[in-house]
């Protein structure tokens, strides 16, 4: 309608405004009066539309105030967010001892190149200037750039072949065959990350201005290669979601190769029972002991029925238990849950850096549309503050030094009481 209009994009911030304020709940009250077959999903989109909104909100509010807060920048605010996260999280793995081995020392990992990525943002960003058009900026130093960039890679790779790399095994083969295959998915997200780095900096000649200084400098060659590898994650990162959603943790019916030691309850029958044997149903075995004990001593005839209802419902509390253990894969601390939901998490901001790549890579794509702000602060706020992202899906985990400090400190303090 406004196509030809001077104003046009101001309309289309307008109507993306109007359009982001939520449904009104009286639209409930109006299904349920009126008895309309669609009542239920109605009253159910109405608590989804109040879940998205929120993002809309932070994008409105960027329209508003000119994509600022607090005088700073969205993505170098995200960056402070994710540096103290980081640090939160490097703080718990110092003082949690089980974060210090595998599997768990993959928390550390993720934190520190986090750290990094955001640290050299920040300096990154302290140094663009504009070069050529209005639209597109430069980093002036070198040296910020290349630190952010090897950074950048290094927490893409950490996050895109790593993590999932190591959840899949430890869902398909267990603990001790991914404890054997870490190093390597290590390493080579390491080397990628310092190859690309070198291979972009020894092309000098070759640099351009960008929309994003501090993501790409050497043209579309830059910005095709970081879509290939964005694509390759995202595949990757969706098809291990789906086998550990859909597929159960290792065969529960068949003894495990790996043994006791790779998935605790999954290895041989005697294995899985002994480690039961400690588990919270004991109780009901005592009692099947004891209507064993009272039929076989008495005359009196105890139905079999009653024995054999027992044993049916220890059976079941038995494979309850074992099923739990196994999506465990003998992690405690709920690791292998929050890693899935780590990779989830990161599989969204990988689909809004695609489109961002692609905003970069396309001349012909409108910029600074409302939606394309959109789609570039969700991609901010799911990257840019991926080490707060992990802190909070890490930071509960069951068995992490947070316990230890408290009680040390309780001590403290009632031996200062003691001694006043």
């Amino acid at each position: 309608m406004f196509q030809d209009s001077p104003d046009k994009v101001k309309y289309a911030e307008y109507v993306f405004v109007y359009c982001s304020l939520p449904t009104a709940g009286s639209i409930i009250v109006f299904a349920q009066q009126y008895d309309i077959a669609s009542k239920d999903a109605i009253s159910g989109a109405a608590v989804l539309v109040l879940l998205m909104w929120a993002p809309f909100m932070f994008t409105t509010a960027a329209l508003l105030i000119g994509e600022s807060i607090a005088g700073a920048g969205l993505s170098e605010f995200s960056h402070y967010f994710s540096i103290f996260g980081a640090v939160l999280l490097l703080f718990i793995s110092a003082i949690s001892p089980d974060w210090q081995t595998y599997p768990k020392f993959v928390v550390p990992h993720i934190a520190l190149a986090a750290l990094l990525f955001s640290a050299a943002h920040v300096g990154c960003l302290q140094n663009v200037k504009p070069y050529g058009d209005e639209n597109h900026t430069m980093a002036v130093s070198m040296d910020w750039y290349l630190l952010t960039y090897f950074g950048r890679l290094w927490l893409r790779m950490v996050l895109g072949l790593v993590v999932p790399a190591d959840l899949l095994l430890l869902w398909t083969k267990g603990r001790e065959a991914a404890a054997n295959v870490i190093p390597i998915t290590t390493a080579i997200a390491l080397l990628i990350a310092v190859v690309s780095t070198i291979a972009f900096a020894a092309s000098p000649d070759e640099q351009e201005g960008s929309q994003f200084a501090c993501w790409y400098r050497y043209g579309k060659a830059q910005v095709t290669y970081d879509l290939v590898l964005l694509l390759i994650g995202l595949l990757f990162k969706g098809f291990v979601l789906t086998w550990v959603t859909y597929k159960p943790a290792l065969d529960t019916k068949v003894p495990s190769k790996i043994g006791l030691e790779g998935c605790p309850a999954l290895g041989s029958e005697d294995a899985r029972m002994e480690s039961f044997q400690a588990s919270n149903i004991n109780p009901m075995r005592g009692i099947v002991k004891d209507l064993n004990s009272a039929k076989d001593a008495s005359s009196a005839n105890i139905d079999d029925i009653s024995v054999g209802g027992v044993l049916a419902e220890v059976s079941k509390e038995e494979n309850e238990y074992h099923a739990e253990k196994s999506s465990k894969c003998g992690v405690s601390g709920e690791y292998v849950y929050r890693l899935k939901i780590l990779t989830a998490i990161n599989l969204a901001s990988t689909l809004f850096q695609i489109l961002g790549n692609i905003t970069e890579h396309s001349p012909s794509t409108e910029k600074g549309t409302p939606i394309m702000t959109l789609i570039q602060m969700l991609n901010i706020f799911c990257y840019d503050g991926m080490g707060m992202l992990a802190f909070l899906v890490f930071h509960s985990m069951r068995c992490n030094g947070w316990v230890k400090v408290q009680s040390s400190l309780r001590q403290f303090f009632r031996s200062l009481q003691v001694s006043i």
